[in-house]
């Protein structure tokens, strides 16, 4: 971890001197100052989490969009706000049960971008996410060693992040614009962990605190992050 937050450091360094190599002199009155984008960087995330866990005989569905608005109010400074939602699901049958398990987190954000130039931007943000599990195991065959299940956990976080991005603008009075950027997310989980819910709804003595912890803060709410966001300026 404190490895990818240095190597998103040293990226932020990069973009300040780039961004002052490429910037020009269009002023903040000429300036278009809104930006609706989507993000398709959530939908990444979630595939590479299916492909490393579907297996033959397993299906493990996902999906992930994000939306943002963009509100430039100087020069070099703009706020952001931000929804991300991400859902992954897996689903398996046999002769003697059938499972299914779908995990899904939402977030809430606020972003404050610096732009050094007029192409390369630093983006801090704060907000709020939600991560959710709902499983459900139903026995074909009344069989002592399945114990069929039909629950639902979740936990709220406070999330933080930090990332670096290029910002293509092509167009006036209203453009196309183009954003890929990379960045680290963390999350600092509220009240009970996912874990010991679950070791509550299905009886156990001992929690899975270290799987959830890979979850939360690898997948759904931290970990790296990849985006590639499209939309309009105007």
């Amino acid at each position: 971890m404190k490895r990818a937050f240095l190597l998103v450091l040293i990226f932020a360094m990069i973009t300040i001197a780039g961004g002052a190599v490429f910037a020009d002199d269009e002023d903040f009155a000429s300036m278009q100052k809104n930006a609706v984008t989507v993000d398709i960087g959530p939908l990444i995330v979630s595939n590479s989490y299916r492909n490393f866990f579907e297996t033959s005989g397993t299906d493990a569905p996902s999906f992930g969009i994000a939306a943002q608005y963009e509100r430039q109010l100087m020069e070099k400074l703009s706020l952001a706000a931000r929804f991300a939602y991400m859902t992954f699901g897996m689903s398996s049958s046999n002769d003697k049960k059938k499972s299914t398990e779908e995990t899904s987190s939402f977030s809430l954000e606020g972003h404050v971008r610096l732009y050094p130039g007029d192409v390369f931007f630093v983006d801090g943000m704060l907000g709020y996410a939600n991560v959710s599990v709902t499983r459900k195991v139903i026995e074909k065959t009344p069989l002592d060693d399945i114990k069929p299940m039909n629950y639902s956990i979740s936990r709220n976080y406070f999330k933080y992040g930090i990332k670096i991005g290029w910002r293509v603008s092509v167009g006036k009075p209203v453009g196309f614009v183009f954003e890929p950027s990379f960045g680290w997310n963390g999350g600092i989980g509220l009240g009970e962990t996912l874990g010991k819910q679950e070791a509550k709804k299905e009886g156990k003595e001992n929690d899975s605190n270290a799987g959830w912890s890979l979850v939360e803060q690898w997948i759904f709410v931290g970990g790296p992050r990849l985006s590639l966001a499209f939309g309009v300026r105007f």
